[in-house]
């Protein structure tokens, strides 16, 4: 339900991208480049849950968005649904 809200007001993966990075204080550039930097691991994990999570975008697209390797996206999304499962 909330995904089709989103979509409807045409909220996009940029559009998260733009607020987490504004959010943890990182810029988009160092998001891209692939920092292992914790705020910038923060950052990529939490754009990840909510692509999928609000716009229901797979993996590997996410992946592309945020210039990483898929698998990257797919730990982040498993460690992010372990702490929310404790």
């Amino acid at each position: 339900m909330r995904q089709m809200k989103l979509q409807r007001r045409g909220k996009g993966i940029e559009e998260i991208i733009q607020e987490e990075c504004r959010k943890r204080r990182v810029s988009e550039e160092e998001l891209r480049k692939g920092s292992r930097r914790s705020r910038v691991s923060e950052a990529r994990a939490a754009i990840a849950y909510r692509g999928k999570e609000e716009l229901g975008i797979s993996g590997a697209e996410i992946a592309r968005y945020l210039g990483v390797n898929t698998s990257s996206i797919n730990r982040a999304l498993a460690r992010i649904e372990e702490l929310i499962m404790k």
